[in-house]
């Protein structure tokens, strides 16, 4: 958590550049390197709901 704002940061980039299959996370429909495929947004949300329920 941020000190001088209190918000919270999940560091998705690291994380994700660990993961095995990240080229299958950020393939997707338009697959233009912006948007993640649905694998990735699986992860994105994971991601956030462990981030959640850990508070």
């Amino acid at each position: 958590m941020s000190v001088s704002t209190g918000s919270h940061f999940i560091d998705l980039f690291s994380n994700m550049i660990d993961l095995h299959i990240l080229t299958e996370i950020i393939r997707g429909q338009r697959n233009e390197g912006l948007h993640f495929g649905e694998l990735g947004y699986d992860y994105l949300s994971d991601e956030i709901s462990s981030k959640i329920l850990s508070l």
